[in-house]
């Protein structure tokens, strides 16, 4: 089912430095042929019994290239999710929702068969970067998603801030600070929301560009992986991060409301 692309562990080892740091790395990315316009991440080992949620990711500069945010990528795959990037390795398509609704169909028809037994299809959360987080826009309102990541991304138009009001699942904002181009709208946006929505929104003095280049993705990678750790897996140790100091302690400056109120799975087996 799965073919290894023409990267080795030595060379991803030069750039990062690491497999991810969560428990089931090392991992890594693959393709599958029935999903060609795509790269997956998924820990290079899942232990029996262990179930894997899923994370759809849409790229900056929506560019179509899989593998462009690779290294927080791989750092969520290795918290025991399986990750799956719009674009091919080093593809050139242009990012569109299109292509992660064509994912979340992949997700719906292929989760808990065969070679994904393992992938429970039922916790899906979707994110995206810049231009990507837009796209996850775009997604958000379908039924088979349960949680959204937005990083360093903001509603540009009137269009889309008319969706924002009407989000409906847990959101979390991760921006650059004031030197950030989407600062602006990120805040805006965080405002806009529904006041009963759980939702949370951290500041990490990084610009536009984050810290997605760092190993682990730095804190942006982190501090997803709690997010999805969380969210996804049921994980009741990193909803810590988001509800006391813990993203305090990495820098962040955060606000939240109703996280209290987030319809957290149960939790997943080997957490």
């Amino acid at each position: 089912m799965f073919t290894q692309p023409n990267a080795t562990p030595q060379t991803y080892e030069k750039v990062d430095g690491t497999y991810g740091t969560g428990k089931y790395k090392p991992a890594w990315y693959t393709t599958d042929a029935s999903l060609p316009d795509h790269t997956l991440y998924l820990p290079k080992t899942i232990p029996a019994g262990v179930k894997l949620p899923v994370v759809l990711w849409a790229n900056g500069g929506c560019g179509g290239n899989g593998v462009a945010w690779l290294s927080p990528l791989v750092e969520w795959a290795s918290h025991g999710m399986l990750v799956i990037a719009d674009g091919a390795p080093n593809g050139r398509s242009r990012d569109t929702a299109a292509l992660m609704k064509k994912a979340l169909d992949w997700v719906n028809a292929n989760a808990g068969k065969g070679a994904y037994a393992q992938v429970d299809g039922k916790r899906v959360g979707i994110s995206g970067q810049s231009c990507g987080g837009l796209v996850a826009y775009e997604v958000e309102g379908d039924k088979r998603v349960t949680a959204v990541g937005i990083f360093n991304s903001g509603a540009l138009n009137a269009a889309q801030r008319q969706v924002v009001p009407k989000f409906s699942k847990p959101i979390a904002y991760f921006l650059g600070g004031k030197t950030d181009i989407a600062y602006a709208q990120g805040t805006a946006d965080y405002n806009a929301l529904p006041k009963g929505l759980p939702a949370w929104k951290g500041n990490v003095e990084s610009g536009h560009g984050g810290t997605f280049c760092r190993p682990a993705g730095g804190e942006y990678g982190k501090a997803g992986s709690q997010w999805w750790k969380w969210q996804l897996r049921g994980d009741p140790s990193a909803k810590a991060f988001f509800t006391e100091p813990g993203a305090k302690d990495m820098g962040w400056q955060a606000v939240s409301q109703n996280l209290d109120k987030a319809p957290v799975p149960e939790a997943l087996p080997g957490n």
